[in-house]
């Protein structure tokens, strides 16, 4: 599961809170600078990765295929209790001042291990003036 979003954190125990999930952004001018955001991911681990090393990255994508915008690599690990068969592993990504350039639509890649785990898409609209 991955999304966009206002603000995210994780609790003590362990669950992800995700506030302002969105799609969509509006701006009356380019460039347009978003302030922040974050990309909430939560990926579930079964015991047979425990104590596995895996690494993710995110791409930012605009309509045309380019990458504007990257992070990483960002490594963890899978580390599941004796009593459990899975967990989900809660990462969030903050992102601030993204710039874009151009209206249209967005996506971000999310990698895990180099392989194309999700896509998210993301629009940018120009917002009307009165």
């Amino acid at each position: 599961m991955a999304v966009v979003a206002d603000a995210a954190n994780v609790s003590g125990e362990g669950k992800l809170n995700i506030l302002g999930i969105f799609e969509d952004l509006y701006a009356p001018t380019l460039p347009a600078v978003h302030p922040i955001m974050v990309l909430a991911v939560s990926m579930r681990a079964e015991m047979q990765e425990q104590g596995m090393k895996h690494m993710l990255e995110v791409k930012l994508i605009d309509a045309d295929g380019h990458t504007v915008n990257y992070v990483g690599p960002l490594p963890f690990e899978a580390v599941i209790p004796p009593s459990a068969r899975a967990i989900n592993i809660p990462m969030i990504i903050h992102l601030t001042n993204l710039k874009f350039e151009k209206f249209g639509n967005y996506r971000f890649d999310l990698y895990l291990n180099g392989d194309l785990l999700k896509e998210v898409p993301l629009t940018l609209s120009q917002t009307r003036t009165s």
